[in-house]
């Protein structure tokens, strides 16, 4: 019958870098264990390290699949506001290609009569704004916290799922007014948190080992 010192041992010893075959001819030779209680010790160790394993790999699981989301969402989000964007400024609101394009975006004084240029330049800065928040999590934020997870994250997943939706809403005929709105009267609260949040995050960060 094995003891648990002797499964202790062959677990500090792997973890050491020794190989299996020179631990086993260690006992073998000097502590006066057989081959079958040898081999049920490496058995019962392996296992042990297996469980407390699992933790580990699941957190870095867990950090991947946060910014992963993050990066996929803000990909297709943003591509819909660019198709969004193109399709009202050629199609609906002067529904002509270059020469209404241009003349869309010099009809600053039309309103919601004519060209709608005002609306125009408006919806760019929003594809503007968005394409920087896109570049800062995709290429720098998630760079940054390559090897690392925080209890934030999906708080911050969260802030910026909400924050992409009213982006888009931007974009959309017609709809657009009420994304303005939201924009308006959430933007600069939804901005403090996502701020909050990343300050926070850059505070209470957990190597992953």
């Amino acid at each position: 019958m094995i003891t648990q010192e002797l499964i202790d041992y062959v677990k500090t010893q792997l973890a050491s870098g020794i190989t299996r075959e020179k631990v086993t001819s260690d006992l073998l030779g000097q502590g006066g264990w057989t081959t079958e209680q040898i081999n049920e010790a490496f058995q019962k160790a392996s296992s042990s390290q297996e469980v407390i394993s699992a933790p580990l790999l699941d957190v870095t699981n867990k950090k991947i699949d946060v910014w992963g989301r993050i990066k996929k969402f803000n990909k297709y989000t943003f591509i819909i506001a660019l198709v969004l964007f193109f399709v009202s400024v050629v199609f609906v609101i002067e529904s002509r290609l270059v020469t209404g394009l241009w003349e869309l975006f010099n009809n600053l004084d039309d309103g919601f009569n004519g060209g709608l240029g005002l609306y125009a330049w408006m919806m760019l800065g929003i594809i503007a704004l968005f394409s920087f928040f896109v570049w800062l999590e995709n290429t720098y934020l998630s760079e940054k916290y390559i090897g690392t997870t925080s209890k934030l994250d999906k708080s911050i997943e969260g802030i910026i799922r909400i924050r992409n939706f009213i982006f888009i809403l931007n974009v959309i005929p017609y709809i657009q007014i009420l994304g303005l709105m939201a924009l308006m009267f959430t933007g600069w609260l939804i901005l403090i948190i996502y701020v909050v949040l990343l300050v926070r995050r850059n505070k209470s960060v957990t190597p992953i080992v």
